[in-house]
């Protein structure tokens, strides 16, 4: 006899946990997919792997099986969704509950949480080598109250600045991160570095505590671009840390991935059809870590940079951290509780930083990457002025090094370069009355070998 106990609707069809029984053994609950359902030797595959199990049948024996097992079927929607944190519908779900409209639902005996009669079963992202998805590393929230006053003050302490303010507030920030998105078509990566033993690992692992997720950063040399759209597909207004950032030509060929993350343009390819194509939406946001900031200016423009040194450490509160970190979600909950007049104060606030960096002259980008985290630190954990000057400081030192960065001024000190080591002579320059004259092709066939032996790539004449 086989016993179907439910039916799970995933982005890729239903699947059906069923359990077979005979008069000697009753087995565990096993997943069904369509694929076993569809032929008898299909199925007798199936009940061979299960246990002593034989299915005698023909294929219309078992098409009669399932019309009679989907009659008794109770009907009850049970969805599996592609991703975890925020859904389309507004549900928030985690591991441990679900939250919809300022309430609270859990999971019953069989790890589904019911939810105005649909319910939902969360599934991992990772999965083991035996097939089975790794449950343990779904984000969940904690219920235990926590002070986030007193866990900001703490990690300022620890990390020996503000850095730990402005993590702060992109974790928060990353809450509202699709309401954010919406107003500003973009939402900031955090960039955390530092030399070896700066705490980079530490600080990040405690600002993903904050929005539930127990992880360490996912190392980037051996990680491929699939892997990356997946996991910003499937963390919903949750973040995804990619560690080991630097500036080698394996890592820097994702550096285009990174930047649309940003402004979470799709990733898709095509399918079987002429004319339909399958894509992974943007849903989570980005933070990355590592021994170098970013060369390429595009990506550094789109980040929130925070630098961390070891003299700056104070280990004073680093075993509270630690300990209490577990807990450090429970600020989460209590936003999702109060979601929409939370969003109101975060959206408001960073409309009125952002106005203000831009009359001091900072760039629209970084203006609205800065004010998005700065702003919901601000209103939701505590109003900080000197951390607003620290902030406005550091939009300024950017567009300093974005200036200086520009490619022009980059060719202007190669051609610097050049002349201090005679590679650049006076047959190529003259200068008559405050005028500098150059040959600009010789100049730039010049400056064309020493770029690319010192970078490994070509920047072309007319770029320049």
């Amino acid at each position: 006899m086989i016993n179907i106990k439910a039916n799970f609707y995933t982005p890729d069809g239903v699947v059906r946990n069923v359990e077979l029984v005979s008069e000697f053994e009753r087995t565990p609950v096993f997943t069904l997919t369509p694929a076993e359902m569809s032929s008898a030797d299909s199925f007798k595959k199936f009940c061979f792997s299960k246990g002593n199990f034989i299915f005698e049948g023909s294929s219309s024996d078992l098409m009669e099986i399932w019309k009679y097992e989907f009659l008794r079927d109770s009907g009850k929607l049970i969805y599996m969704p592609d991703r975890i944190g925020r859904l389309d519908n507004d549900i928030w779900l985690f591991g441990n509950m679900a939250i919809k409209d300022g309430k609270e639902y859990h999971p019953d005996n069989d790890g589904v949480i019911w939810v105005d009669g649909e319910g939902y079963k969360p599934q991992g992202f990772f999965v083991a080598s035996t097939g089975t998805t790794i449950e343990s590393n779904i984000p969940s929230l904690s219920t235990s109250d926590v002070d986030i006053v007193e866990i900001s003050e703490k990690l300022y302490h620890s990390i020996g600045g503000y850095e730990a303010y402005i993590g702060v507030g992109w974790a928060l920030a990353t809450i509202f991160s699709q309401d954010i998105f919406n107003v500003y078509k973009s939402f900031p990566i955090l960039f955390a570095f530092g030399r070896r033993s700066s705490g980079k690992s530490t600080y990040l692992r405690w600002i993903m505590n904050l929005m539930g997720m127990e992880t360490e950063g996912v190392g980037l040399k051996d990680t491929t671009n699939n892997f990356i759209v997946r996991a910003l597909s499937y963390y919903g207004s949750l973040g995804v840390w990619l560690d080991e950032y630097r500036n080698d030509t394996y890592i820097t060929q994702k550096d285009g991935l990174f930047r649309s993350a940003w402004n979470r343009q799709v990733s898709g390819k095509g399918t079987n059809t002429s004319y339909q194509a399958r894509g992974f939406i943007v849903n989570g946001t980005l933070t990355l870590s590592g021994e170098e900031s970013p060369k390429d200016n595009g990506l550094f423009t789109r980040c929130i940079m925070a630098q961390l040194t070891a003299q700056k450490r104070n280990r004073e509160h680093y075993d509270w951290l630690n300990r209490n970190s577990v807990n450090f979600s429970n600020v989460m909950y209590k936003l999702l509780l109060n979601y929409d007049e939370n969003r109101k104060k975060v959206l408001q606030a960073i409309a009125m930083l952002r106005a203000k960096f831009l009359e001091r002259k900072i760039t629209d980008r970084t203006a609205e990457n800065w004010a998005i985290a700065a702003a919901t630190f601000y209103v939701l954990v505590k109003p900080d002025n000197d951390f607003i000057k620290w902030v406005e400081q550091r939009c300024q030192e950017i567009k300093k090094t974005g200036e200086e960065e520009h490619m022009l001024n980059e060719f202007w000190n190669d051609v610097s370069f050049l002349v201090s080591k005679g590679k650049i002579t006076k047959d190529y320059i003259k200068v008559d009355d405050g005028f500098m004259y150059c040959w600009f092709r010789g100049m730039y066939d010049e400056f064309s070998i020493h770029y690319r032996q010192k970078t490994g790539k070509q920047i072309g004449r007319a770029h320049v």
